[in-house]
């Protein structure tokens, strides 16, 4: 079994390797104050990471997030590790503790929307595009995704002008061009 590849465009993803260095920092000084773990590496969960480094990183998040329930790192591992593993009810309580530390932060609100939609939740998923949307209007993606899902509940007026306001940020947005 290999869980399915994460829904996140690559040019808006919250989980980069700056993650995987502060998770490692994390780590790190954990083990220097209080010895909490055996292991000072944090495997990231990316896309390509294998069902093992998947679990791995979802437990080393779930440590961290019990010692530090608001860290912002750990969170997004957690939310990411859940997506990759299909648990999309997971994902979406991990997006929204996210959404309660970082308000501001509209890549969060789209990753709620992915794993919203996944779960045929289109109502939320679309609150939480438009909230994305509020926060960071030349949100591409997010405006695309607007235009997918209100295509998907046939509301086509409305996705025909999130797939031109996509196309308008972005003329190259060659997504919304086929959409």
């Amino acid at each position: 079994w290999q869980p399915s590849v994460l829904e996140i465009y690559p040019s808006r993803a919250i989980f980069d390797w700056d993650i995987e260095r502060d998770l490692n920092n994390l780590l790190n000084n954990q083990q220097q104050n209080d010895r909490l773990y055996s292991s000072n590496k944090v495997i990231p969960a990316t896309p390509a990471s294998g069902f093992e480094d998947i679990i791995d990183s979802k437990s080393q998040a779930s440590k961290i997030l019990a010692k530090n329930p608001t860290n912002i790192s750990a969170l997004q591992v957690l939310a990411a590790c859940h997506m990759q593993l299909n648990e999309f009810e997971a994902a979406k309580k991990a997006y929204e503790k996210l959404i309660e530390v970082q308000p501001q932060n509209p890549e969060v609100y789209f990753n709620l929307s992915i794993a919203c939609k996944k779960m045929h939740k289109y109502q939320v998923a679309l609150g939480a595009l438009q909230k994305a949307i509020d926060l960071d209007d030349q949100y591409v993606s997010a405006h695309n995704s607007l235009g997918l899902i209100f295509r998907k509940l046939g509301r086509y007026d409305q996705a025909i002008a999130s797939f031109r306001q996509a196309i308008k940020i972005d003329r190259s947005n060659a997504k919304a061009f086929n959409n």
